[in-house]
């Protein structure tokens, strides 16, 4: 079934809306221009400043050397003009807790080893990982040739659906912190920047709030809504149109336009991730993860994997002799009527007309596996 007009794939915003807000590049290369520390700088007694490593909207990250161990990491201090805010400091204590007791347990995560503090106020201690970032091989290449990208997709679907298990929601998912292993024998992912995570379950912050990087925004969160697993499966989908195509998602535009060969069951997987209703998106990366186990980026011959296509039986009644039924945008006939549901709930838009009789239009709830009956009440005209 076709997606109603509503359910267009939304262009994220090319520019940043607050250029002061959360939307910096925290893995990039950058300029010494915050003032907190130059080489040489010794932090908490003990970590010697060898060089700036990038800076993002919260905060810097330096190169060190552990004078105890003669081991390099990374560490992560808040700017200055966030540094003075109670509230910022303890959503950034909160995010290097969350990290330090997460990334130990999944290998696709950047390890957090501790939350320290010394005169300068808090700091975050991280495992130092030199590999490119996905940003800095688009810019190296563009886009992606297929099998090279279905492999780090595959494997960032892995690291994501391990955040999700743990019932936490990433909220600032690009390019930016994405580092890629590409080696002799596998590719894999390790994500970096927990800034935004947010725990599900407790339903509080853990780091900053109003965020997410604005290009990989899910449209709830532009509506100021909370956001959910499903908004980070949505930037899933931007980052791997983008990875295909060298260009951000926009209307009217579909991966095939750029990708003919793409697999039908991969454009199927990116088109649901970019769906601009969230009830029509793949609901979190668990199940985004087993979708991507029955894509082949060799042939467009795939199967259909069980995990995000469900089942649902519609049964009408009431429906005058003529009437034209259409079901999501699609004409159909008869009156049962077997229908893909993209989750395992999916509101179906149903639409009759028929000449004497006012336009009969609503929605109607599916569910995996019931059989749902809709009596149609029509009126004459």
């Amino acid at each position: 079934m076709s997606s109603s007009s509503d359910d267009t794939v939304l262009p994220p915003p090319r520019k940043p809306i607050i250029p002061s807000g959360f939307d910096g590049e925290t893995v990039l290369p950058s300029n010494n221009t915050a003032g907190i520390h130059a080489p040489g700088d010794v932090i908490d007694n003990r970590y010697t400043v060898i060089r700036e490593i990038g800076r993002g909207g919260m905060g810097v990250v330096y190169e060190v050397e552990d004078s105890v161990t003669a081991r390099l990491y990374a560490i992560k201090r808040l700017l200055p003009q966030l540094a003075s805010s109670e509230t910022v400091v303890r959503a950034f204590v909160r995010e290097g807790t969350a990290a330090e007791q997460f990334s130990t347990s999944s290998p696709h995560f950047v390890t957090t080893k501790t939350v320290g503090k010394d005169a300068g106020g808090f700091y975050v201690l991280m495992e130092l990982v030199n590999l490119p970032t996905l940003r800095q091989l688009l810019r190296e290449s563009g886009r992606l040739e297929l099998n090279r990208a279905m492999q780090i997709l595959t494997s960032l679907a892995s690291g994501l659906a391990d955040l999700h298990k743990a019932n936490l929601i990433h909220r600032d998912l690009k390019p930016e912190n994405i580092f890629v292993d590409e080696s002799e024998h596998a590719t894999a992912i390790r994500l970096v920047d927990f800034g935004l995570t947010r725990d599900v379950t407790a339903n509080s912050t853990i780091g900053m709030s109003g965020g997410g990087s604005l290009k990989y925004m899910a449209p709830e969160q532009f509506r100021g809504e909370p956001a959910s697993m499903a908004s980070d499966v949505y930037a899933f989908g931007v980052i791997a149109y983008e990875m295909l195509t060298g260009e951000l998602p926009t209307y009217g535009e579909s991966l095939t336009d750029y990708v003919p060969d793409s697999p039908e069951q991969l454009v199927s997987i990116i088109t649901r991730c970019l769906a601009g209703k969230v009830e029509r998106r793949i609901d979190n990366a668990i199940t985004l993860s087993k979708a991507f186990e029955g894509v082949d980026s060799h042939t467009s011959d795939v199967s259909t994997p069980s995990a995000i296509v469900y089942e649902g039986t519609l049964i009408l009644s009431g429906i005058p002799d003529g009437a034209t039924i259409s079901l999501d945008g699609v004409t159909v006939s008869g009156l049962v009527h077997k229908l893909t549901l993209i989750n395992k709930s999916q509101s179906i838009e149903l639409l009759i007309q028929c000449t004497g009789y006012e336009d009969y239009q609503c929605k109607v709830m599916m569910a995996s596996g019931m059989v749902t009956e809709h009596d149609v009440v029509t009126t004459r005209l």
